[in-house]
C-alpha cells in the first residue's frame, strides 16, 4: 500500500508542478489598445484581440479579431503591397503560412527591421505585408467596414518560436497593426494601433495535466476506500 501511496502523491506532485508552469502551448492574448492613429486617434479604445497559441512549440497560430467597424487597412492599388502587421520573434528566421488575401507573406523571412510608418512603436522582427482594395479586382478601400477583413489566422513557423516584446512605455508591444475604423456616415480614420499582453488571463492545464490530476487524486481515493474496508472492529 505504501508504494501505491507513493504513485499516488507522486502524480498529484507532477501534476501540481505542471500547473503552476505556465502551459507551452495555452492561448495567449494581447489587446489592440496603443492608439497611433493620425492626428486625435481613430477614437476608440479597443480596437480588438490576438490569442496566440503554440507559445514554446515549433509553430505559433495567430488569430486576430477586429472590433466592430474596424477592418486591416485596404488603402492602396490591388497591385502594390503595403505594410500590415509588424511583430518580433526570438526566431532568425519563420516561415509563414495560412495567409489569405489581400495579405502576402506565406514564405520563409528572416528577421529584418521594420518600422511602422508614422509611429514612434520601435523596430519589428517581421513584418506582414497587404496589397491595396483586395488584392484581385478591387482597389481602394471598401465603402463600410463590411466590405472589409476583420478577422485574420495564419501560422509561423521556426525552431521554437516565441513572442517578443518590442519596449515601449509603459509597457513592452507584441504587435502593430495597420487598421481603418468606420465611424457616423462612413468616414474612415486609419493608423497603426499597438497591442499588448492582456492583464488579466488565466493559462488552462492542458489535457495531459489534467490526466495526471485524475491519476493521482482516484489513487487516493481508491487507497482510502481500501482503507476503510480493512477497519475491523474491536471487541471488548
Amino acid at each position: 500500500m505504501k508504494n501505491l501511496l507513493k504513485v499516488a502523491g507522486a502524480a498529484l506532485a507532477s501534476a501540481a508542478v505542471l500547473v503552476c508552469a505556465a502551459p507551452a502551448s495555452a492561448s495567449v492574448f494581447y489587446d489592440l489598445t496603443v492608439d497611433h492613429c493620425s492626428g486625435s486617434g481613430c477614437g476608440l479604445t479597443n480596437y480588438g484581440s490576438i490569442e496566440v497559441s503554440g507559445q514554446g512549440t515549433g509553430t505559433l497560430t495567430f488569430a486576430f479579431d477586429l472590433a466592430d467597424n474596424v477592418i486591416f487597412n485596404q488603402a492602396g492599388n490591388r497591385n502594390n503591397l503595403h505594410d500590415a502587421i509588424w511583430f518580433n520573434l526570438d526566431d532568425a528566421s519563420t516561415t509563414v503560412a495560412g495567409l489569405p488575401l489581400p495579405f502576402s507573406a506565406n514564405a520563409l523571412q528572416n528577421a529584418g527591421s521594420h518600422s511602422p510608418n508614422g509611429a514612434s512603436f520601435g523596430t519589428f522582427d517581421y513584418l506582414i505585408s497587404a496589397f491595396g482594395g483586395n488584392g484581385v479586382d478591387r482597389n481602394g478601400q471598401p465603402t463600410t467596414a463590411a466590405g472589409g477583413m476583420n478577422t485574420l489566422t495564419f501560422t509561423v513557423t521556426g525552431a521554437s518560436p516565441v513572442l517578443v516584446g518590442e519596449p515601449f512605455a509603459p509597457r513592452p508591444l507584441y504587435f502593430v497593426v495597420d487598421v481603418a475604423a468606420f465611424g457616423a456616415n462612413n468616414t474612415v480614420l486609419t493608423g497603426n494601433i499597438g497591442a499588448v499582453l492582456r492583464e488579466s488571463q488565466t493559462a488552462v492545464p492542458e489535457p495531459a495535466t489534467w490526466s495526471l490530476m485524475i491519476l493521482g487524486f482516484g489513487g487516493v481515493g481508491a487507497l482510502l476506500r481500501k482503507r476503510r474496508t480493512q477497519v475491523r472492529p474491536i471487541l471488548a
